[in-house]
């Protein structure tokens, strides 16, 4: 996105928020932060906020919003990916787990992996097995959803200081 296209975001915003005020140091910290989301995007996501909220948005809102827009997988639920799991089942069976994994979205398919696609078929109580699946994939949705939000550089820079953690420094010297 271009900076020119995020100040015409921030002056609709402006508009419809009379206290969002639009200074250069404002535009620098979200043009940093959004500036690798598609205008298009953004644009939507500000739409969406606008019809959702009476308060300005923050950056956090907006690119949550971005991500849900381009990926409307991370807004399945744990009971849509456990009625795509009792699907597979009935249509598959335990015989035939390549296609059952095939027709399963990727949070379906990932947790069904975790806990083994025979464990599911040949389980006795699938109550019990719901609930660990429900549990499972909250776990799994809440971590990679908080990845999805986080730009590319965010990530780049968060691996290069992580790398060296754990590991001695060279003559003795402080991290």
């Amino acid at each position: 996105m271009l900076k020119s296209d995020l100040l015409k975001v921030m002056t609709a915003l402006a508009e419809v928020y009379p206290k969002f005020v639009v200074n250069e140091m404002k535009t620098n910290i979200f043009y940093d932060l959004l500036k690798d989301l598609e205008y298009p995007v953004l644009q939507t996501a500000v739409r969406k906020h606008i019809l959702l909220s009476e308060f300005p948005p923050t950056i956090a809102e907006l690119r949550k919003l971005a991500i849900e827009i381009k990926n409307p997988s991370l807004q399945l639920t744990a009971a849509d990916a456990w009625g795509e799991v009792e699907r597979a089942i009935r249509n598959y069976g335990s015989w035939n787990e390549v296609e059952a994994m095939a027709s399963m979205t990727e949070g379906a398919r990932k947790i069904s992996k975790y806990i083994g696609w025979q464990n599911i078929c040949e389980a006795e109580n699938l109550d019990v097995l719901r609930g660990q699946f429900f549990k499972m994939y909250g776990q799994v949705d809440a971590r990679e959803k908080t990845e999805a939000l986080l730009p590319e550089s965010i990530k780049v820079d968060i691996q290069k200081l992580t790398a060296n953690i754990g590991r001695p420094m060279l003559g003795g010297g402080e991290q």
